[in-house]
């Protein structure tokens, strides 16, 4: 499998006669997509607030 580039168009273009399961099919190869890209950056995010909620609570149990 290619990995995706920021270059590349995230829908498909459709070429007519797919029906509801091209149309599925298509709508699930682009979520699988976004998730390749975007799920470092979500990852990230949600350590980098764990840290921060982590330090709060040790705060508060100092005093």
């Amino acid at each position: 499998m290619d990995k995706p580039t920021v270059e590349e168009p995230l829908l498909a273009v459709r070429r007519g006669g797919d029906g509801e399961d091209g149309a599925m099919a298509s709508t699930a190869a682009e979520v699988k997509r976004l998730l390749h890209l975007a799920g470092p950056l979500m990852a990230s995010f949600v350590l980098q607030y764990s840290v921060q909620m982590v330090s709060v609570m040790f705060v508060g149990h100092l005093g």
